[in-house]
């Protein structure tokens, strides 16, 4: 509940700034959204953000050993003993990141979810990704900001009127406190949701040592009732009920729904969708302004990072902390849900990273291997070959 209120007044003045920064526009200008990212980065640097920064110090720590190459041929699962045996201080700043942040990972509301203090695999295969990319690029740096608010609003490029940026300046100190709160009643938020995780962990492992359950997983697929029905004695039909539950999981969990729905949700049918395989271009809301031109990486899971190298464009249907790690190699973000103070646009503000949102059907439309030209002015992702060809055209 607290979470929701703090979110709810971080929603309410960042609002009511970016009512401010438009003025009598329609819609954000280019120069609104480069206004915006001044005034986002706040001065302490957000939860979600600071995961890829400690990432990356990590993987800084880890190249100090000379014998650092090694771990690009290993197996992610590999790492931990090779830090304990090779680079102590690593292997102890790894052990401090899963400690810190052992209730984070992708889909980390969900109880199901195996969150890096249960399973660090997925944090290290995105820390295999940052090691074997090119020792030679420049990583991305997170911003920090050093101006004072008087500073800032002053040297606000959208503002015309002297009473709005007045009230800007007022507003600027709520907005960024709200915004630091958030991020803090979330963490604690999901701090406790893993407690409960792993007691219903604890009590899933119980129910199948004295055989109310065939397997400790079936658990998540129970209501409390049924939990309460199996502890008291064996029920066939009931696990029969729950395991085709599980069975359906899998399907369940690839559906999609759109960003906004009424009555009863339907998912979205891809394969019904009008083909976009020779659509070239794409579209979206620009929350943090930079152009950028490179390779696209297209990923529907973070788990699958392995594909992707430093300076590309992620391309994927939305973001969260799972994904975080990851910012530091990026040159450009797009995805298909979100807004100006979702994820991946917080993340990006951070990174000063070119970021596109609302960007629909990009993962269909672009392939990994794609050469993209993200529009820092327009919000319009496009292909580089559709580009030049337009350019003969013209």
């Amino acid at each position: 509940m607290l979470h929701t209120r703090v979110s709810l007044a971080s929603t309410l003045w960042q609002t009511i700034l970016f009512s401010l920064l438009a003025g009598d526009n329609q819609e954000l200008t280019e120069e609104s959204l480069q206004d915006i990212a001044r005034l986002l980065v706040g001065k302490q640097t957000a939860v979600s953000a600071q995961i890829p920064a400690d990432v990356k110090e990590l993987t800084k720590t880890m190249k100090t050993c000379d014998k650092w190459p090694e771990l690009t041929t290993l197996p992610p699962e590999k790492i931990p003993v090779w830090l304990d045996i090779n680079c102590p201080l690593a292997a102890d700043m790894l052990k401090s990141i899963i400690h810190r942040y052992e209730h984070r990972n992708n889909k980390e509301l969900d109880l199901m979810t195996k969150t890096w203090g249960l399973d660090s695999l997925p944090l290290l295969a995105m820390i295999h990704t940052m090691l074997k990319t090119s020792s030679d690029s420049e990583p991305v740096t997170q911003l920090t900001r050093t101006e004072s608010d008087i500073d800032i609003v002053s040297h606000l490029k959208s503002i015309k009127k002297p009473i709005a940026r007045w009230m800007i300046r007022q507003l600027m100190g709520l907005a960024s406190t709200a915004a630091g709160r958030r991020e803090v009643t979330k963490d604690a938020s999901l701090r406790m949701v893993h407690q409960l995780r792993l007691g219903y962990l604890w009590l899933a492992h119980l129910m199948s040592r004295d055989a109310r359950l065939p397997a400790p997983e079936l658990l998540w697929f129970c209501t409390h009732h049924e939990i309460g029905l199996l502890l008291r004695g064996p029920n066939p039909q009931l696990l029969h009920k729950i395991s085709r539950r599980q069975r359906s999981w899998q399907q369940w969990d690839r559906l999609q729904f759109p960003e906004v729905m009424t009555g009863l949700p339907v998912p979205v049918q891809l394969s019904s969708h009008p083909s976009v395989s020779s659509e070239e271009q794409v579209q979206g809301t620009l929350v943090c302004p930079g152009s950028v031109r490179g390779r696209a990486c297209v990923l529907l899971n973070c788990s699958d990072s392995a594909s992707l190298q430093a300076g590309d464009i992620l391309i994927t249907h939305s973001t969260d902390v799972g994904w975080t790690p990851l910012f530091p190699l990026l040159a450009g973000v797009v995805t298909e849900l979100g807004g100006l103070i979702s994820h991946g646009a917080v993340v990006a503000r951070e990174y000063g990273l070119p970021c596109v949102v609302g960007a629909t059907n990009a993962t269909l439309i672009f392939k990994t291997g794609d050469e993209v030209y993200l529009d820092g002015k327009s919000g319009l992702v496009q292909k580089v070959s559709s580009i030049a060809k337009q350019k003969q055209k013209s």
